[in-house]
């Protein structure tokens, strides 16, 4: 449990321009400095507080300045950030890099009633330059045991989320909603065995159909050992 010394020396930081503030909101995370779900108003213990300050005072105009992203890039990326921030905040936070405009980090809480209750795991999303008409890259980071994700820094696949197939990715189609899909996936997981696709976890799906209280037994494991 980290000290109130601790908070405050992280809040301080947050203030420091010269700190980049995703990598700092990473670390509150996985230090457990501070929980996104606590119900307070002491900035230093809230994690809503500095994704909301983070946002708003994200650096547009140094985005805009990057040459190499397209302009209109740029916008729809901000309109997605700003959902969210509004709607999403229970379920998940994004946070761009400053250093990469398209390289978002995701954190995504684990769903109650689920072995992954009380779990955040990270997500990284690559985002190509000609978004939307080409889709992202959706990496699992966290270790996790589960049908769909084996986690570990593996890709997700399209099997799994079929708009992540090329073929399959539209302009109307949103991060935000593929990030929805991945939420519902671990609230409620799909078993498949029906191919052998080595981005799912196919032993799991097994187990989950034959066992599922000693599915759930070992995901719960795993979310306390492996996840932030």
């Amino acid at each position: 449990q980290p000290k109130e010394d601790d908070k405050k020396n992280f809040y301080y930081l947050s203030q420091n321009k010269n700190i980049e503030k995703s990598s700092l909101i990473l670390n509150l995370l996985n230090y457990k400095i501070i929980g996104i779900h606590e119900k307070t108003d002491n900035k230093e213990n809230n994690i809503g507080y500095y994704i909301n300050n983070f946002i708003e005072n994200f650096e547009i105009e140094k985005i805009f300045s990057n040459n190499h992203i397209n302009k209109a890039v740029i916008r729809r990326l901000l309109r997605e950030l700003k959902i969210s921030k509004k709607e999403k905040i229970n379920k998940y936070i994004i946070i761009p890099r400053e250093d990469n405009f398209l390289i978002w980090d995701v954190i995504i809480f684990g769903p109650e009633n689920t072995p992954y209750q009380n779990g955040k795991f990270k997500i990284e999303i690559t985002i190509p330059m000609d978004y939307p008409f080409k889709g992202p890259r959706v990496y699992f980071i966290t270790k996790i045991y589960h049908p769909n994700f084996r986690g570990d820094r593996t890709q997700i696949c399209c099997c799994v989320i079929p708009e992540l197939e090329p073929n399959n990715f539209f302009p109307s189609i949103t991060i935000i909603q593929i990030l929805d899909q991945i939420y519902s996936l671990l609230e409620k997981p799909i078993p498949n065995t029906y191919s052998e696709c080595h981005r799912c976890n196919y032993e799991c799906s097994d187990l989950m159909l034959d066992n599922e209280e000693k599915y759930k037994e070992i995901a719960l494991k795993w979310t306390k050992d492996y996840a932030i």
